[in-house]
């Protein structure tokens, strides 16, 4: 299951129902990680599964953390690229706080138990591996933490990327 955050891929005509505001300071909404978690709820129901592995890219990886941190049938948290913390990031870049969202480092105690894994980039600039390194740190898992070098931030990652949890 592929899951946008909400209005991501709406466009023209579709977009003016689209609050500017889940672009801006509230990415990270409640609102938004309630619409993602009703819709794998709802997923689940239809196929019958009774567990979900998270993994998210860039803001996706965030999300998929809070997401982990409510949920109680997630067996494997990964990001690639993943933003885990966005008053770091938001500072690193110099841009406005967040400030209407949910921080996934403040839910790192919350996954800790969970096999993770976090790709990271020092070729990406727009969430280096700093970002994801202070989440392992927060859940005391260092080796969840990968970096691969020269990889820029969009990709390719699905030539690093390998899922045998």
């Amino acid at each position: 299951l592929y899951l946008a955050r909400p209005c991501q891929y709406v466009e023209d005509d579709e977009r003016r129902m689209c609050s500017q505001k889940y672009w801006t300071s509230a990415r990270f909404a409640p609102k938004v990680v309630q619409s993602l978690d009703e819709a794998i709820s709802e997923a689940m129901t239809l196929t019958k599964a009774s567990k979900v592995a998270l993994i998210g890219f860039s803001g996706g990886g965030g999300l998929a953390a809070l997401l982990a941190a409510r949920r109680h049938d997630v067996t494997f948290l990964g990001t690639v690229a993943g933003n885990l913390d966005h008053a770091s990031w938001t500072k690193m870049h110099n841009v406005s706080p967040l400030s209407n969202s949910l921080n996934p480092i403040d839910v790192a105690k919350q996954v800790k138990n969970l096999p993770q894994r976090h790709l990271s980039s020092p070729g990406d600039s727009i969430v280096p591996p700093q970002i994801s390194q202070e989440f392992c740190q927060a859940i005391e898992k260092p080796e969840a933490c990968e970096q691969t070098p020269d990889m820029a931030h969009n990709g390719p990652w699905e030539k690093v990327w390998r899922f045998d949890y």
